[in-house]
């Protein structure tokens, strides 16, 4: 690869706190594709770049700021002659913070659930590809997303998440398996 090529300044970044922080700026070159970048297992892709730049300590546990734009990676090659070859999805994560209900007694000794505060998280959020299908006439609209997150994020079925400014989300389905992030389907239930 031609030094002159690796002309975008590119922020390398790691969840920190729950947010992300840039460790250090690299350069590289990016593409922008019209291709869609499948970056969740059960949601629908979104826009896809890809960059190139010099070998150097990355993994998918980090991400990318290019142009002021949230780079969320999927793909790491090694392209030989000291350079990698980066796959990237250009996504804004979401505030999260999410709750669980923990069974304990009133002051009248009766079973309660309150809600426990878990952590607050940067996610990437997306709809869930489902098509569409309408069994009887209804009066409520089940809205249901899908939230890619760092893996340090690990929450159970039925635990709350407020997505942003979006609302209250249950979680409905964990995808814990990948070794770099963790998917979880949320659901809310409104008023048609």
């Amino acid at each position: 690869m031609d030094a002159g090529k690796l002309n975008e300044k590119l922020s390398v970044l790691d969840i920190s706190g729950g947010v992300w922080t840039p460790v250090r700026t690299t350069w590289g070159s990016a593409e922008q594709t019209d291709k869609k970048n499948l970056f969740s297992s059960v949601g629908i892709g979104a826009r896809a770049v890809e960059f190139v730049g010099r070998r150097q300590a990355i993994t998918l546990h980090n991400a990318i700021c290019w142009r002021g734009q949230h780079c969320f990676l999927t793909s790491i090659i090694d392209e030989g002659k000291g350079h990698l070859k980066i796959a990237a999805a250009l996504i804004e994560p979401t505030m999260c913070s999410a709750t669980r209900g923990v069974k304990t007694k009133n002051a009248l000794n009766n079973p309660i659930t309150v809600q426990e505060a878990l952590c607050s998280f940067p996610a990437c959020v997306t709809e869930k590809y489902m098509g569409f299908s309408v069994q009887q006439p209804q009066s409520q609209v089940e809205e249901t997303l899908v939230l890619v997150c760092p893996k340090f994020v690990m929450l159970k079925t039925g635990d709350l998440v407020t997505v942003g400014a979006r609302g209250i989300y249950a979680v409905t389905i964990p995808h814990t398996l990948d070794n770099y992030k963790n998917e979880y389907e949320v659901v809310a239930i409104k008023e048609a």
